[in-house]
Protein backbone atom coordinates (compact mmCIF):
# COMPACT_ATOMS: atom_id res chain seq x y z
CA UNK A 1 0.00 0.00 0.00
CA UNK A 2 1.51 3.49 -1.24
CA UNK A 3 1.98 5.66 1.97
CA UNK A 4 0.96 9.50 2.71
CA UNK A 5 3.10 12.20 4.39
CA UNK A 6 2.63 15.65 4.26
CA UNK A 7 4.21 18.17 5.64
CA UNK A 8 4.25 21.48 7.24
CA UNK A 9 4.50 24.34 4.46
CA UNK A 10 7.84 25.00 6.18
CA UNK A 11 9.67 22.06 5.45
CA UNK A 12 9.47 20.63 8.91
CA UNK A 13 9.00 17.67 10.27
CA UNK A 14 5.26 15.42 9.50
CA UNK A 15 2.01 17.34 10.27
CA UNK A 16 0.04 15.99 13.04
CA UNK A 17 -1.65 12.92 12.09
CA UNK A 18 -5.23 13.35 11.55
CA UNK A 19 -7.64 10.07 12.11
CA UNK A 20 -8.24 9.88 8.32
CA UNK A 21 -7.30 6.90 5.89
CA UNK A 22 -5.50 7.79 2.43
CA UNK A 23 -5.73 6.05 -0.78
CA UNK A 24 -3.56 6.97 -3.66
CA UNK A 25 -5.15 6.95 -6.84
CA UNK A 26 -2.56 8.00 -9.44
CA UNK A 27 0.40 9.46 -9.41
CA UNK A 28 2.62 10.38 -12.56
CA UNK A 29 5.90 11.86 -13.61
CA UNK A 30 7.47 13.29 -16.86
CA UNK A 31 10.77 14.01 -18.19
CA UNK A 32 10.48 17.99 -18.05
CA UNK A 33 10.53 18.26 -14.03
CA UNK A 34 10.50 14.83 -12.72
CA UNK A 35 7.18 14.10 -10.43
CA UNK A 36 4.39 15.60 -12.19
CA UNK A 37 1.11 14.96 -10.76
CA UNK A 38 -0.89 12.90 -7.95
CA UNK A 39 -3.99 12.54 -6.52
CA UNK A 40 -4.86 11.12 -3.32
CA UNK A 41 -8.81 10.76 -1.90
CA UNK A 42 -9.56 10.98 2.00
CA UNK A 43 -12.05 9.20 3.90
CA UNK A 44 -12.85 9.77 7.67
CA UNK A 45 -15.54 9.18 10.17
CA UNK A 46 -15.49 12.63 11.46
CA UNK A 47 -16.57 15.26 8.53
CA UNK A 48 -14.33 17.85 11.04
CA UNK A 49 -11.12 15.66 10.08
CA UNK A 50 -12.37 16.56 6.06
CA UNK A 51 -12.53 20.07 6.63
CA UNK A 52 -8.74 20.22 8.39
CA UNK A 53 -7.49 18.77 4.98
CA UNK A 54 -8.24 22.17 3.27
CA UNK A 55 -5.57 24.05 5.70
CA UNK A 56 -3.11 21.39 3.75
CA UNK A 57 -3.05 23.51 0.55
CA UNK A 58 1.11 24.17 -0.69
CA UNK A 59 2.24 21.50 1.76
CA UNK A 60 4.67 19.62 0.93
CA UNK A 61 3.73 16.31 -0.09
CA UNK A 62 5.12 12.74 -0.20
CA UNK A 63 4.28 9.28 -1.66
CA UNK A 64 6.12 6.04 -0.41
CA UNK A 65 6.17 2.88 -1.94
CA UNK A 66 5.79 -0.61 0.05
CA UNK A 67 8.88 -1.12 0.04
CA UNK A 68 9.69 2.50 2.06
CA UNK A 69 11.06 4.35 -0.58
CA UNK A 70 9.68 7.81 -1.90
CA UNK A 71 7.94 7.55 -5.43
CA UNK A 72 6.86 10.56 -5.63
CA UNK A 73 7.02 14.47 -4.07
CA UNK A 74 5.88 17.68 -4.67
CA UNK A 75 2.81 19.85 -3.09
CA UNK A 76 -0.42 19.86 -2.35
CA UNK A 77 -2.33 22.43 -5.46
CA UNK A 78 -5.14 21.21 -4.52
CA UNK A 79 -8.06 20.08 -2.14
CA UNK A 80 -11.86 19.58 -2.85
CA UNK A 81 -13.92 18.74 0.09
CA UNK A 82 -17.22 16.44 -1.15
CA UNK A 83 -20.25 17.12 1.62
CA UNK A 84 -23.52 15.52 0.85
CA UNK A 85 -25.09 18.66 -0.23
CA UNK A 86 -22.03 20.70 -1.03
CA UNK A 87 -18.52 20.75 -2.89
CA UNK A 88 -16.10 23.08 -1.64
CA UNK A 89 -13.01 23.33 -3.36
CA UNK A 90 -9.42 25.82 -3.02
CA UNK A 91 -6.60 25.83 -5.28
CA UNK A 92 -3.27 27.47 -5.40
CA UNK A 93 -4.31 28.57 -8.33
CA UNK A 94 -6.30 31.10 -7.58
CA UNK A 95 -3.78 33.01 -5.60
CA UNK A 96 -1.46 35.94 -6.44
CA UNK A 97 0.24 37.49 -4.04
CA UNK A 98 2.65 39.69 -5.74
CA UNK A 99 1.06 41.85 -8.65
CA UNK A 100 2.33 44.69 -11.64
CA UNK A 101 0.23 45.80 -14.02
CA UNK A 102 1.21 46.61 -17.29
CA UNK A 103 -0.60 48.94 -18.88
CA UNK A 104 -0.78 52.04 -21.79
CA UNK A 105 -0.22 55.20 -21.78
CA UNK A 106 1.10 58.23 -24.41
CA UNK A 107 4.20 57.23 -23.36
CA UNK A 108 3.70 53.33 -24.54
CA UNK A 109 3.74 50.81 -22.99
CA UNK A 110 4.23 51.02 -18.71
CA UNK A 111 4.50 48.56 -15.61
CA UNK A 112 3.68 50.06 -12.20
CA UNK A 113 6.71 47.81 -9.64
CA UNK A 114 5.23 45.10 -7.65
CA UNK A 115 2.96 45.37 -4.66
CA UNK A 116 3.68 42.49 -2.08
CA UNK A 117 1.56 41.19 0.52
CA UNK A 118 3.99 39.56 2.27
CA UNK A 119 1.86 37.95 5.01
CA UNK A 120 0.63 35.67 2.11
CA UNK A 121 4.29 35.09 0.46
CA UNK A 122 5.45 33.83 3.85
CA UNK A 123 3.15 31.70 4.16
CA UNK A 124 2.73 29.89 0.85
CA UNK A 125 5.63 31.67 -1.31
CA UNK A 126 5.84 34.50 -3.76
CA UNK A 127 3.65 33.81 -6.46
CA UNK A 128 3.03 36.71 -9.25
CA UNK A 129 0.50 38.07 -11.78
CA UNK A 130 1.21 40.41 -14.66
CA UNK A 131 -1.98 42.40 -15.50
CA UNK A 132 -2.66 43.65 -18.37
CA UNK A 133 -4.99 46.85 -19.02
CA UNK A 134 -5.12 48.96 -22.03
CA UNK A 135 -5.72 52.52 -22.17
CA UNK A 136 -5.25 53.01 -18.41
CA UNK A 137 -2.95 56.16 -16.49
CA UNK A 138 -0.48 55.15 -14.02
CA UNK A 139 -2.77 55.82 -11.06
CA UNK A 140 -5.62 53.67 -12.11
CA UNK A 141 -3.13 51.20 -12.83
CA UNK A 142 -1.65 51.36 -9.54
CA UNK A 143 -5.17 51.20 -8.08
CA UNK A 144 -6.09 48.15 -10.13
CA UNK A 145 -3.06 46.57 -8.70
CA UNK A 146 -4.10 47.16 -4.88
CA UNK A 147 -7.49 46.34 -5.96
CA UNK A 148 -6.24 42.61 -7.44
CA UNK A 149 -4.10 41.93 -4.33
CA UNK A 150 -6.46 42.56 -1.83
CA UNK A 151 -8.98 40.24 -3.69
CA UNK A 152 -6.21 37.61 -4.70
CA UNK A 153 -3.72 37.42 -2.02
CA UNK A 154 -5.15 34.22 -0.49
CA UNK A 155 -6.65 31.33 -2.42
CA UNK A 156 -10.65 31.55 -3.36
CA UNK A 157 -12.20 28.69 -2.43
CA UNK A 158 -15.58 27.56 -4.27
CA UNK A 159 -18.89 26.35 -3.28
CA UNK A 160 -20.74 24.49 -5.12
CA UNK A 161 -23.94 22.10 -5.27
CA UNK A 162 -23.06 18.12 -4.71
CA UNK A 163 -25.08 15.27 -5.59
CA UNK A 164 -25.23 13.26 -2.17
CA UNK A 165 -22.10 11.35 -2.63
CA UNK A 166 -20.54 10.04 0.76
CA UNK A 167 -18.56 13.19 2.34
CA UNK A 168 -14.50 12.37 1.73
CA UNK A 169 -11.70 15.09 0.17
CA UNK A 170 -9.06 14.71 -2.68
CA UNK A 171 -5.79 15.62 -2.70
CA UNK A 172 -4.20 16.99 -6.31
CA UNK A 173 -0.45 17.43 -5.96
CA UNK A 174 1.73 19.06 -8.52
CA UNK A 175 5.70 18.49 -8.22
CA UNK A 176 7.63 21.43 -7.40
CA UNK A 177 9.00 22.00 -11.26
CA UNK A 178 5.49 23.52 -11.33
CA UNK A 179 6.40 25.95 -9.56
CA UNK A 180 8.93 27.95 -11.66
CA UNK A 181 5.33 29.10 -13.56
CA UNK A 182 5.33 31.07 -10.46
CA UNK A 183 7.52 33.91 -11.31
CA UNK A 184 7.98 36.15 -14.14
CA UNK A 185 12.03 36.14 -15.53
CA UNK A 186 13.32 39.01 -16.98
CA UNK A 187 17.25 39.92 -18.01
CA UNK A 188 18.05 43.11 -19.56
CA UNK A 189 21.76 41.69 -20.58
CA UNK A 190 21.80 41.48 -24.62
CA UNK A 191 25.03 38.72 -24.19
CA UNK A 192 24.84 35.48 -25.92
CA UNK A 193 25.33 32.68 -23.39
CA UNK A 194 24.77 29.16 -23.48
CA UNK A 195 21.73 27.95 -23.35
CA UNK A 196 21.92 25.38 -20.79
CA UNK A 197 23.36 28.33 -18.48
CA UNK A 198 20.76 30.01 -19.08
CA UNK A 199 18.24 27.38 -17.79
CA UNK A 200 20.40 27.24 -14.84
CA UNK A 201 20.55 30.91 -14.24
CA UNK A 202 16.65 31.57 -14.41
CA UNK A 203 15.83 28.29 -12.18
CA UNK A 204 18.33 29.97 -9.19
CA UNK A 205 16.57 33.01 -10.11
CA UNK A 206 12.89 31.94 -10.01
CA UNK A 207 12.85 29.11 -8.14
CA UNK A 208 12.21 29.89 -4.39
CA UNK A 209 11.64 26.42 -3.59
CA UNK A 210 14.68 24.56 -5.98
CA UNK A 211 17.27 24.16 -3.55
CA UNK A 212 20.38 23.35 -5.88
CA UNK A 213 20.85 23.33 -9.85
CA UNK A 214 22.84 21.00 -11.25
CA UNK A 215 23.82 21.41 -14.58
CA UNK A 216 24.84 18.27 -16.66
CA UNK A 217 25.13 19.58 -19.74
CA UNK A 218 26.49 22.19 -22.16
CA UNK A 219 24.49 22.99 -24.90
CA UNK A 220 26.73 23.78 -27.36
CA UNK A 221 24.24 26.86 -28.01
CA UNK A 222 24.55 30.69 -27.64
CA UNK A 223 21.71 32.94 -27.52
CA UNK A 224 20.61 36.01 -26.31
CA UNK A 225 19.93 36.21 -22.89
CA UNK A 226 17.85 39.25 -23.03
CA UNK A 227 14.43 38.83 -21.62
CA UNK A 228 11.34 41.19 -21.27
CA UNK A 229 9.72 39.52 -18.26
CA UNK A 230 6.01 38.79 -20.05
CA UNK A 231 7.36 35.16 -20.05
CA UNK A 232 7.33 33.05 -16.44
CA UNK A 233 10.19 31.83 -15.92
CA UNK A 234 8.87 28.03 -16.49
CA UNK A 235 7.86 29.36 -20.02
CA UNK A 236 11.55 30.93 -20.93
CA UNK A 237 12.90 27.84 -19.10
CA UNK A 238 11.24 25.57 -21.11
CA UNK A 239 11.63 27.05 -24.35
CA UNK A 240 15.46 26.33 -24.03
CA UNK A 241 14.95 22.90 -23.25
CA UNK A 242 13.08 21.96 -25.72
CA UNK A 243 15.38 24.18 -28.17
CA UNK A 244 18.51 21.29 -27.37
CA UNK A 245 21.98 20.85 -28.02
CA UNK A 246 24.14 20.90 -30.88
CA UNK A 247 23.88 16.85 -31.03
CA UNK A 248 20.32 17.47 -31.67
CA UNK A 249 18.76 16.39 -28.62
CA UNK A 250 16.78 18.03 -25.84
CA UNK A 251 18.13 19.28 -22.29
CA UNK A 252 15.89 17.15 -19.23
CA UNK A 253 14.68 18.31 -16.22
CA UNK A 254 14.19 16.42 -13.04
CA UNK A 255 13.56 17.61 -9.58
CA UNK A 256 14.68 15.36 -7.01
CA UNK A 257 13.18 14.85 -3.26
CA UNK A 258 16.00 17.00 -1.80
CA UNK A 259 14.23 19.94 -4.72
CA UNK A 260 17.49 20.03 -6.37
CA UNK A 261 17.08 20.16 -10.23
CA UNK A 262 19.24 18.07 -12.33
CA UNK A 263 19.53 19.33 -15.92
CA UNK A 264 21.01 16.77 -18.53
CA UNK A 265 20.95 15.77 -22.26
CA UNK A 266 18.52 13.50 -23.79
CA UNK A 267 20.04 10.17 -24.25
CA UNK A 268 20.44 7.87 -27.10
CA UNK A 269 18.14 4.31 -27.83
CA UNK A 270 21.10 2.79 -27.29
CA UNK A 271 20.58 -0.18 -24.35
CA UNK A 272 16.62 0.79 -24.22
CA UNK A 273 14.79 -1.08 -21.76
CA UNK A 274 12.23 -3.67 -22.75
CA UNK A 275 8.57 -4.24 -22.90
CA UNK A 276 7.51 -7.88 -22.98
CA UNK A 277 4.40 -9.30 -24.45
CA UNK A 278 2.90 -9.46 -20.97
CA UNK A 279 3.40 -6.01 -20.39
CA UNK A 280 6.71 -6.38 -18.03
CA UNK A 281 8.80 -3.96 -18.47
CA UNK A 282 12.37 -4.62 -17.77
CA UNK A 283 15.96 -2.72 -18.19
CA UNK A 284 18.85 -3.10 -20.43
CA UNK A 285 19.53 -5.81 -18.50
CA UNK A 286 17.20 -7.78 -18.56
CA UNK A 287 16.08 -6.84 -14.83
CA UNK A 288 12.14 -6.27 -14.09
CA UNK A 289 11.44 -2.90 -13.68
CA UNK A 290 9.49 -1.75 -10.20
CA UNK A 291 6.13 -0.19 -12.23
CA UNK A 292 5.71 2.31 -8.80
CA UNK A 293 9.10 3.88 -9.71
CA UNK A 294 7.23 5.80 -13.06
CA UNK A 295 10.36 5.23 -14.99
CA UNK A 296 10.84 8.15 -17.96
CA UNK A 297 13.58 9.75 -20.07
CA UNK A 298 14.75 5.99 -21.28
CA UNK A 299 13.89 4.16 -24.59
CA UNK A 300 11.73 1.29 -24.39
CA UNK A 301 11.69 -1.65 -27.37
CA UNK A 302 9.04 -3.84 -27.35
CA UNK A 303 10.25 -7.25 -27.33
CA UNK A 304 8.21 -9.95 -29.05
CA UNK A 305 5.28 -8.42 -29.20
CA UNK A 306 5.17 -7.17 -32.81
CA UNK A 307 4.28 -10.62 -35.56
CA UNK A 308 7.35 -10.30 -37.93
CA UNK A 309 4.85 -10.22 -40.88
CA UNK A 310 3.55 -6.87 -40.10
CA UNK A 311 4.68 -4.44 -42.73
CA UNK A 312 6.16 -1.58 -40.88
CA UNK A 313 7.76 0.55 -43.77
CA UNK A 314 6.11 3.20 -43.90
CA UNK A 315 5.85 3.67 -40.24
CA UNK A 316 8.25 5.27 -37.37
CA UNK A 317 9.76 2.05 -35.76
CA UNK A 318 6.98 0.90 -33.72
CA UNK A 319 9.21 -1.24 -31.93
CA UNK A 320 11.04 1.44 -29.89
CA UNK A 321 9.64 4.39 -27.95
CA UNK A 322 10.78 6.93 -25.55
CA UNK A 323 9.08 7.17 -22.56
CA UNK A 324 7.93 10.88 -22.04
CA UNK A 325 5.79 10.56 -19.38
CA UNK A 326 4.68 7.39 -17.16
CA UNK A 327 1.66 7.44 -14.34
CA UNK A 328 1.50 4.55 -11.93
CA UNK A 329 -2.23 3.47 -10.58
CA UNK A 330 -1.46 1.33 -7.19
CA UNK A 331 -4.82 -0.09 -6.94
CA UNK A 332 -4.54 -2.01 -9.82
CA UNK A 333 -0.56 -1.98 -9.89
CA UNK A 334 -0.92 -0.54 -13.59
CA UNK A 335 1.69 1.51 -14.92
CA UNK A 336 0.89 3.52 -18.35
CA UNK A 337 3.27 4.47 -20.84
CA UNK A 338 3.39 8.40 -22.73
CA UNK A 339 5.55 7.97 -25.54
CA UNK A 340 7.02 10.97 -27.21
CA UNK A 341 4.57 13.00 -29.72
CA UNK A 342 1.45 11.81 -27.51
CA UNK A 343 -0.53 14.10 -25.91
CA UNK A 344 -0.81 12.87 -21.98
CA UNK A 345 -4.43 12.86 -20.75
CA UNK A 346 -3.25 14.74 -17.16
CA UNK A 347 -2.92 18.14 -20.23
CA UNK A 348 -6.33 17.36 -21.59
CA UNK A 349 -7.83 20.98 -21.63
CA UNK A 350 -4.80 22.97 -20.42
CA UNK A 351 -3.15 25.71 -22.22
CA UNK A 352 -0.25 25.06 -23.81
CA UNK A 353 0.41 28.08 -24.96
CA UNK A 354 -0.67 31.62 -24.48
Amino acid sequence: MTTVHIQSRAFSDELQTLPVRYTVQRYSWSVFGGPKRAEVTVKAEDENDLWEMIERLRCPLILYSTRGDAVWWGYIAEVELTLPAWTVGVTIDSMYNRIAVAYTSDAGRQTTGWLEDTDSSAEYGVKELLYTSSGSAQAHAEAARAMLLAQKKYPIPTITPADGGEPGVTLRGRGWYDMLGWRYYANAGANLVDTATQVSTIATAAGEFISAVDLEVASGLSISEFRDGDGTALFELQELLEMGTSNYRRMLASVDINRRLRIYEEPTSSNPYLITKRGELRDAFDTPVRREQCPVGVYARLKDVIPGSLDTSKLADPSMMFIEEAEYSPAGDILTLTPRGEQSPWDIGVLLDG
